[in-house]
């Protein structure tokens, strides 16, 4: 076993002392009812019927969820190869997907363009509709 002070950063010549910040007062503070949540989940399900880019990223989400809990993979060299091959041409597509979404995101951006991202980019438009409905139902 190591212990922290042989390795860790204390072990360091230039580590920072230790120090802890001071809590501050504050009161918790939850405008996120069962009730709220449940109208979103109903709104996000519509949304999803009438979507397909939404559709295209819930199916992205699983296949990344699919390939994470991959544990195996095939001795068969064939096999292998077409696995590779495949996971090779999504993140191609996935890559080609990104680019197109996050075209044009330079700093001295003319005004205007973030609506034109808004529309191009599914997460982004999906979280300003939940969120719009989100403010309406707070109100």
């Amino acid at each position: 076993m190591f212990s922290a002070a042989e390795f860790g950063e204390s072990s360091q010549p230039n580590a920072l002392p230790w120090d802890q910040i001071k809590t501050t007062n504050f009161k918790p503070y939850n405008t996120v009812t069962p009730d709220a949540i449940a109208r979103l989940e109903k709104r996000y399900q519509q949304d999803l019927k009438s979507d397909p880019e939404l559709v295209e990223v819930t199916k992205e989400i699983a296949a990344v969820e699919k390939a994470r809990s991959t544990t195996r993979v095939s001795l068969l060299e064939s096999k292998r190869k077409q696995e590779r091959e495949e996971a090779t041409q999504k993140i191609a597509s996935l890559s080609d997907e990104a680019e197109t979404i996050t075209e044009g995101t330079n700093a001295a951006e003319t005004p205007g363009t973030g609506k034109e991202k808004a529309k191009k980019d599914p997460y982004l438009k999906e979280t300003t509709k939940l969120m719009a409905d989100y403010l309406a139902t707070v109100k």
